[in-house]
């Protein structure tokens, strides 16, 4: 999926998936209203947030896996403490694979990782931009 857009402000077309996880309840409760909140006054519309929730932390490869190829979502964020998930190695790769096979921005934290989400969105639309078209080759052999 390649969309021209500017990406000199922030992008109020930008899509973000949201994952609430149930063991981090409090941290979600915390951080969702904040979140929604500060992604609104960046200028996101607020129907294009798609809300899931998952049991545990280890759950969110699944919802992320999903995000990708089941929804339109441009970028990711997992509503946990960023030390629980940083803890964890084999999260951190199953994030960090699914991030560049699917060319997708995937964050974790609470409402500070906003900003964030619209940046490195902005930034995923320079690198696509600046790709160099890719060459078929018609050999037929």
């Amino acid at each position: 999926m390649y969309r021209v857009k500017s990406t000199e402000t922030a992008d109020p077309f930008v899509k973000v998936g949201i994952i609430k996880v149930r063991e981090c309840r409090e941290f979600g409760d915390q951080n969702l209203m904040p979140l929604i909140d500060r992604l609104s006054a960046l200028g996101c519309s607020p129907e294009n947030f798609e809300l899931r929730s998952v049991s545990k932390l280890h759950d969110t490869i699944i919802m992320i896996q999903y995000f990708a190829q089941y929804t339109d979502v441009d970028s990711v964020l997992i509503l946990a403490p960023e030390e629980r998930v940083l803890a964890t190695p084999a999260l951190m790769e199953g994030i960090v694979r699914l991030q560049c096979q699917w060319n997708m921005y995937v964050t974790v934290g609470g409402a500070e990782r906003a900003d964030d989400l619209q940046a490195m969105y902005s930034m995923f639309l320079e690198m696509e931009q600046a790709a160099p078209d890719q060459l078929l080759d018609l050999n037929i052999s």
